[in-house]
């Protein structure tokens, strides 16, 4: 593929994940929620991989803002759109610029230039992102029974997995350890939860080989994040100890 090719594909997925273009948005959801958290999961390992290698990450701040704003765009995006590839495609560049941006307004001990803050790196990223969806869409969407539940549940995993992610990048152990083994945690944690939904949804395939794919859509996501968050908060993250009870959890619900 020569320079031109190139420059025309990248040209035509902006036009096509494009959220000025009511064109590109859809009229229901027809993703399953396992779908949809794959994706989430997946965005979320990159934009931490992004700033591991991009940021100074001495300022934990910056890692978390981002980290809380890459939640909202996922969730608001697809609200919007109910276009699963669009919202990753948002996402992707929300990650990009944001990095970015803090990797040029700071310098090695993440002190701030310019007289710029942490708030206008969040606003510049969603006047790239969620501030292009129309008012006019905000007030007019309409949802079913079917995408207020996916919604619901989305984002209620979502704020727990936040959350996860949260404890162990401000636990001691993670901060002493070597970089290529805070990206081996974080990894860790993916696989584990990719590897539960993979192997959930084709559990549902195999015991439903008769049943109409459209009807196995499911809207309910349970993880084990609540009770794994509950058990964070009883003590200092200890990741020999507390990665094991993560598996732990997870594989009980299978």
């Amino acid at each position: 593929m020569n320079k031109n090719d190139s420059n025309d594909n990248e040209e035509n997925k902006e036009e096509l994940y494009n959220l000025n273009n009511q064109t590109n948005y859809k009229l229901i959801m027809a993703d399953d929620i396992n779908i949809i958290y794959i994706c989430y999961v997946r965005l979320i390992h990159n934009y931490i991989l992004h700033s591991l290698e991009n940021m100074n990450n001495i300022n934990k701040s910056f890692f978390l803002k981002g980290l809380y704003m890459m939640g909202h765009i996922f969730i608001i995006v697809y609200t919007y759109t109910k276009h699963l590839e669009l919202t990753a495609f948002h996402c992707r560049n929300a990650i990009v610029h944001y990095v970015e941006y803090i990797s040029q307004i700071t310098d090695k001990d993440d002190n701030l230039f310019f007289n710029l803050s942490l708030k206008d790196a969040i606003i510049y990223v969603y006047t790239k992102t969620i501030y292009s969806i129309s008012e006019t869409t905000r007030q007019n969407i309409q949802f079913d029974e079917r995408e207020t539940k996916l919604l619901k549940n989305l984002h209620k995993n979502i704020l727990l997995y936040t959350e996860i992610i949260r404890k162990v990048s401000m636990s001691e152990d993670f901060n002493n350890a070597p970089m290529n083994e805070r990206d081996t945690w974080f990894k860790n944690i993916q696989d584990e939860l990719l590897g539960y939904i993979e192997r959930r949804i084709l559990n549902v395939k195999t015991t439903n080989e008769d049943t109409d794919m459209d009807t196995l859509l499911s809207t309910e996501l349970n993880l084990g994040f609540t009770e794994y968050n509950k058990y964070l908060n009883k003590k200092l993250f200890n990741a020999d100890i507390d990665f094991l009870k993560l598996n732990e959890i997870i594989r009980a619900m299978i």
